[in-house]
């Protein structure tokens, strides 16, 4: 898998903060509260999406809310994924805390950041990502949860809510994109699998080897 290279660096957090691959990002509700209208909630996160991440050249590719939590894969081309965190979770709290009544803090940490540094590694995370509805039993399917940019993707819209294909898509015909994200939706990862995925945001860098 090629990806552009670019800058490593770490971050005041401690997270290595670079250019050359994608991030698997993650992060709960404070609380693990549940979210009571999802519709406003997913519509606010990807207005702050396209927002923060036109401000900050962040490059979003696939992204997911669930009850109370959301994941989100995107790369940083300028290496600056704190400053778009920082700037985008900040934004998505104003607009939730003033949807649901809320003054407290909205999201129960920072996030969790998974560097994805080769690409079978990415695919298994895009299956996951959209996986999310049914192995907590929301969904039956991948394609009919409405609160993902699957159905953004499926419906030709993706430059619209301006999101990136990215890496593992570039070299592919549109069909063939379509083709080729439906079949990573439809491939359920077993649980040792999704296990691995699960742990590895607590640290910073994860493979399949």
């Amino acid at each position: 898998m090629k990806f552009a290279y670019g800058s490593y660096q770490m971050g005041r957090d401690r997270r290595i903060l670079q250019s050359d691959f994608p991030y698997h990002i993650f992060n709960r509700v404070n609380n693990s509260e549940h979210l009571y209208d999802l519709t406003a909630a997913f519509n606010y996160f990807l207005e702050h999406l396209i927002e923060v991440g036109e401000q900050t050249n962040f490059r979003p590719y696939h992204f997911i809310l669930m009850g109370n939590h959301y994941h989100l894969i995107g790369s940083t081309p300028n290496s600056n994924l704190s400053e778009f965190m920082q700037i985008f979770q900040t934004q998505v709290s104003k607009s939730l805390n003033r949807l649901t009544n809320r003054k407290d803090h909205f999201f129960k940490n920072r996030y969790g950041a998974t560097i994805i540094n080769n690409e079978k590694y990415l695919f298994k995370v895009i299956s996951y990502l959209y996986q999310n509805p049914v192995r907590a039993n929301v969904a039956q399917s991948p394609f009919v949860y409405p609160y993902s940019t699957l159905k953004i993707y499926l419906s030709n819209a993706w430059e619209k809510y301006k999101l990136y294909w990215g890496p593992g898509f570039e070299n592919l015909s549109l069909s063939e994109r379509l083709n080729f994200l439906k079949q990573l939706c439809s491939s359920l990862l077993d649980d040792y699998e999704s296990k691995i995925i699960s742990h590895a945001l607590r640290g910073s860098i994860f493979t399949f080897d």
